[in-house]
């Protein structure tokens, strides 16, 4: 591990109470998101992947959010029907709006 680590966890707990299960944590650049309940509210099923991806694209920088769902759209929209992918960009908006 290095020093400059940057942690995205999801759970349900904030910061402070997972500095209180993980003090060793707490000299660490952690962001949180609960990607679980975000899955479960948008997806409908407990996929926290989906809107892992959200949160990363926020913390990291990699893309802005509006090209990163364009091109989840491209290499998913033909696998998936317009219901679904909807409910994906909906999980992926929410992860990077609500990380902390």
């Amino acid at each position: 591990e290095k020093e400059d680590t940057t942690y995205i966890i999801t759970s349900y707990l904030n910061k402070e109470e997972l500095f209180e299960k993980k003090p060793e944590l707490k000299t660490r650049k952690v962001f949180l998101v609960d990607c679980l309940k975000i899955s479960m509210e948008t997806l409908k099923r407990p996929i926290p992947n989906t809107p892992m991806l959200g949160a990363l694209m926020k913390v990291s920088g990699m893309l802005e959010i509006e090209a990163f769902k364009e091109a989840f759209k491209k290499v998913l929209g033909k696998k998936l029907t317009q219901e679904v992918i909807d409910a994906n960009m909906l999980a992926i908006q929410r992860a990077y709006e609500e990380v902390q």
